[in-house]
């Protein structure tokens, strides 16, 4: 006779066997004014809930290798979520530019609260330049653009980018040395 120890062993690893290999996350992207796909290892909070977000840029191009954190509330009554970034990216925009994002964003779920999103607004702001070199300053309002959606971050396409550190590398020094005069009026000697 077969003990039910035996059955539920084998119950317990046809689950286990079963289960699914993806990794939930949330993928973020201006699909028309252009950037790459950010990815956040998370999921969408619970109504009157938010979510702290550390993103990643995923390549191909047009990636700047960059990261991001945020912060991602769902509304309690109204079908959206409020996303707030900040992003800076290890290349420039022209490869030698430093490249720094910050925005909130309106975002409306699908009508049972579900991903893709729908309708969304973000305004922003933009700071890029020359290390060293004071940066030009701009800001954004984009209509119906960022779109959220799930994503498997286990999937080829939604990994954490390999590549080589020197990859942020410029032909100009990111840091000044204590040698160099500081480039803040503030800091002057």
């Amino acid at each position: 006779m077969i003990k039910p120890i035996f059955f539920i062993t084998v119950a317990f690893g046809l689950v286990l066997a079963s289960a699914p290999n993806a990794r939930a996350a949330l993928c973020f992207q201006y699909t028309k004014s252009g950037g790459g796909i950010a990815v956040a290892q998370a999921d969408l909070p619970e109504p009157n809930r938010c979510v702290s977000l550390a993103l990643y840029e995923v390549e191909p191009p047009p990636s700047l290798l960059g990261a991001a954190n945020g912060t991602l509330c769902r509304s309690t009554q109204d079908n959206f979520v409020i996303y707030h970034y900040t992003f800076q990216g290890c290349m420039g925009l022209n490869k030698t530019d430093s490249y720094f994002e910050s925005a909130t964003c309106r975002v409306q779920l699908g009508r049972d609260g579900s991903l893709p999103s729908g309708f969304s607004i973000c305004r922003g702001t933009v700071i890029s330049g020359k290390p060293g070199a004071a940066g030009q300053v701009g800001n954004f309002v984009v209509t119906d653009d960022l779109v959220i959606s799930k994503c498997d971050a286990d999937d080829i396409n939604f990994r954490v980018p390999s590549g080589l550190v020197t990859e942020c590398q410029t032909e100009f020094q990111l840091r000044q040395t204590p040698e160099q005069p500081s480039q803040n009026p503030r800091f002057q000697r």
